[in-house]
C-alpha cells in the first residue's frame, strides 16, 4: 500500500495506484447509472438523467466521481471481427526466463501483433 496525503487526509493506494474499494460507497443511483452504461456505453448523460428522473448534473457528477475514485476506468467498444474480416489467433506463451514487462511489450510490438 502506498500512502499519499491529499488535503489533510491520508488515502491508501494499491500497487497500481488505485484507491481502496472501501473508500467508495455505491448507492442505488450509481448502480442504475452503471447498468445503463453497460447496456449502451454511448448513452448520453441527458438520456440517463431522463430515464432515472434525476438531473443531468447529478449524472455527470456521479460518473466523474466513479472515474476519479478509479472505480470506472472507461467505456469499451466491442468489435465483430468477422464483419471486419479480421482473423483471430489464440497464442499461448510459456516463458522460461523472466523478462521485463517492457522488453516483452517491445518484442511484441516489433512483431506487429495487435494487443487486444
Amino acid at each position: 500500500m502506498f500512502k499519499n496525503k491529499f488535503i489533510g487526509q491520508v488515502m491508501e493506494y494499491d500497487k497500481y495506484g488505485t484507491k481502496n474499494s472501501e473508500d467508495f460507497k455505491m448507492n442505488l443511483i450509481d448502480r442504475k447509472i452503471l447498468y445503463l452504461l453497460c447496456l449502451n456505453g454511448r448513452i448520453s448523460n441527458t438520456c440517463i438523467a431522463k430515464r432515472l428522473r434525476i438531473k443531468r448534473e447529478t449524472v455527470s457528477y456521479r460518473i466523474k466521481r466513479m472515474s476519479d475514485e478509479s472505480f470506472l476506468h472507461g467505456i469499451m467498444t466491442l468489435l465483430d471481427n468477422r464483419k471486419l474480416c479480421i482473423k483471430n489467433y489464440l497464442i499461448y506463451l510459456k516463458l522460461k526466463t523472466v523478462l521485463n514487462e517492457k522488453e516483452l511489450l517491445d518484442f511484441l510490438f516489433k512483431l506487429r501483433i495487435p494487443l487486444v
